[in-house]
């Protein structure tokens, strides 16, 4: 029976299942990669004796992992064939056990280790480390993956100089897909690797087909980009006969026909409309918040994903998601203390 395997990275959103979560947030700021290591270390080896732990397929929350957990266990996959790039563990199989966690190597948190570092961080030299002392990675790659036909494979840009090494060495097999293929040749993955995904993904014509197919809500923000273009190959590839009864060359030959159909499909659609937001202030952004649910919501509290939608299409308001967010819980427990503060004085 062929054997295929899933990548793809961690998410920020997680759950948090352990009476011990792992983080450096509290740890002191610009000291060199060995003093965080060892810290990093030293959670891990505690974590060992937590009895709450959950299944690493389990533990994260992102809106698109979740539609790449469902797709890959319809199409009759197992847990242990998923495979998650984490910056805390490693490379951890979905059936593995793992505590719940807050690090990454994306910047603009407090919990990404590369801005504790700095400059001098070395990816390579960080994900060494997890290799060899996170009892929930995987040690060897090669080994590792050896066993299976085809790898299935998504990585963001920040993710890509972790585990580049690696990821060459699964060349023959590997079907990769990017969100900056540039940044990712720059970091020196093998061009034939990478599946060819464009921005068309998410412009008018590819919306269209997802809407005559039944699929909703598959577009999204340039973040999961990377997972979302995951998730079509999957949908494709299904749709083209995907199964567990082919034979090797069934399979290539299925392979061979999808990424055909995405590059058509690429250089046919229409790039998604580009807009010339205009760039607010936190506080003049606050303010906007505050007057569209006044006004326009009757003072009924939308989602933050619902009203960036409506600052970026509507009002052409230029914000970063993760900005917006941040601005928005402000407006939000605000908005639940006024509200409180109504119905004190109304009693």
């Amino acid at each position: 029976m062929l054997k295929i395997a899933l990548i793809t990275h961690c998410t920020s959103d997680k759950i948090l299942n352990t009476e011990h979560y792992l983080d450096l947030t509290k740890s002191q700021s610009n000291k060199n990669q060995k003093y965080y290591t060892e810290l990093w270390n030293d959670n891990l080896r505690k974590s060992e004796k937590l009895s709450q732990k959950t299944d690493a397929i389990n533990l994260y929350r992102g809106r698109m992992f979740l539609k790449l957990k469902e797709c890959w266990k319809d199409l009759g996959q197992l847990a242990e064939n998923f495979y998650i790039v984490s910056a805390g563990l490693g490379l951890a199989s979905g059936d593995k056990k793992v505590p719940s966690y807050g690090l990454t190597v994306a910047g603009g948190s407090n919990q990404s280790i590369v801005d504790k570092v700095g400059v001098d961080f070395s990816y390579s030299d960080w994900w060494a480390n997890l290799k060899l002392n996170s009892d929930y990675s995987c040690k060897n790659f090669f080994e590792t993956f050896n066993k299976y036909d085809y790898i299935f494979a998504n990585l963001t840009s920040t993710y890509i100089p972790l585990v580049v090494q690696d990821f060459n060495l699964l060349d023959s097999c590997l079907k990769l897909i990017v969100g900056d293929q540039t940044r990712a040749l720059s970091h020196g993955i093998n061009k034939n690797v990478l599946v060819p995904y464009t921005e068309a993904l998410d412009g008018p014509d590819s919306i269209k087909n997802y809407k005559d197919k039944g699929y909703k809500n598959m577009g999204g923000p340039k973040k999961d980009f990377s997972q979302r273009s995951l998730l079509d190959f999957l949908l494709r590839l299904s749709e083209n006969g995907l199964s567990n009864n082919l034979s090797k060359t069934e399979l290539d030959k299925i392979i061979k026909i999808t990424i055909d159909g995405i590059s058509n499909d690429m250089e046919k659609w229409q790039s998604p409309k580009k807009h010339k937001n205009i760039k607010y202030s936190d506080k003049e952004i606050l303010n906007y918040i505050n007057s569209i649910t006044e006004n326009e919501y009757k003072g009924e509290l939308k989602p933050s994903r619902f009203l960036l939608g409506h600052f970026r299409n509507k009002r052409n308001i230029a914000c970063e998601e993760k900005r917006f967010k941040k601005i928005y819980n402000e407006f939000k427990e605000n908005f639940k203390n006024k509200n409180q503060q109504q119905l004190f004085n109304s009693k």
